[in-house]
């Protein structure tokens, strides 16, 4: 029969099997904010739609979009992805959405 193969680091010369542990848990209330770049910023303007919808957006859905359009090198690539993430928004539909 095989034996059972250790999946944890062994306890140090300190601790002991059961014994405890201390976590500390801080609340960071800093307001997420997402820099929106100019370009997209203003064709979320010409669609009231899809300006609501952004600003409706959680936090990680508006910094998907903003990320996927500045992640590109060529001018043209994030025109596309522009348009096409106006379309999406406006069409309510989040960043990870198909």
């Amino acid at each position: 029969m095989a034996r059972p193969r250790r999946t944890s680091p062994p306890l140090g010369k300190n601790h002991s099997p059961g014994g405890g542990f201390q976590v500390i848990l801080r609340v960071n209330k800093a307001p997420r904010a997402v820099k929106v770049p100019a370009d997209l910023r203003k064709a979320l303007g010409k669609s009231k739609p899809a300006q609501g919808n952004f600003e409706e957006m959680v936090w990680s859905h508006r910094r998907a979009y903003v990320d996927w359009i500045e992640e590109v090198k060529q001018p043209e690539t994030r025109a596309r992805r522009i348009v096409e993430a106006v379309k999406r928004i406006a069409a309510g539909k989040g960043a990870f959405d198909r």
